[in-house]
C-alpha cells in the first residue's frame, strides 16, 4: 500500500482529500455543501468533518463521486466502512485497503447459478 499524503489544511477527522490530487471538479462541493474548501492554488481539503448522520451520508456520496479518488476516508467505524465496501469504494478506505479479510460486495459465481 502506498502512502497517502493528506492536505495540510484538513480538517482533522476521518475523511480527508489527498495533497496533489484534486482537479477541482466541484463534485464533493456538491454532495457535501459545507465539508470542502478551495485553498489559494485551487486544490481542495475538507474544511469540516460530519458532525451528523446526515453529514457522514453527504461524506459517502462525496467519497464516490470524485473524479480522481481524492477524497478517502482514514477511519475504521464498521457502519461507514459498510458503506463505503457498498458502494465498491474499499480502495477508499485506508483500514481496507490490502486487508482482504473484510468481505466486499457479495458476487454471483457463474457455476452457483447453473447448478439450480
Amino acid at each position: 500500500m502506498r502512502a497517502r499524503n493528506p492536505h495540510i489544511l484538513n480538517a482533522p477527522g476521518d475523511f480527508y482529500v489527498e495533497d496533489g490530487c484534486c482537479t477541482s471538479c466541484e463534485m464533493p462541493f456538491t454532495e457535501a455543501p459545507g465539508h470542502f474548501k478551495y485553498d489559494e492554488g485551487g486544490h481542495c481539503y475538507v474544511c469540516k468533518q460530519p458532525s451528523t448522520p446526515e453529514d457522514e451520508n453527504n461524506m459517502i456520496s462525496a467519497v464516490s463521486v470524485s473524479e480522481v479518488s481524492c477524497i478517502r476516508y482514514g477511519g475504521n467505524d464498521p457502519e461507514t466502512l459498510k458503506k463505503l465496501v457498498a458502494l465498491n469504494e474499499r480502495e477508499q478506505c485506508d483500514a481496507l485497503v490490502g486487508n482482504l479479510d473484510v468481505p466486499g460486495p457479495a458476487k454471483k459465481v457463474w457455476w452457483a447459478l447453473w447448478r439450480r
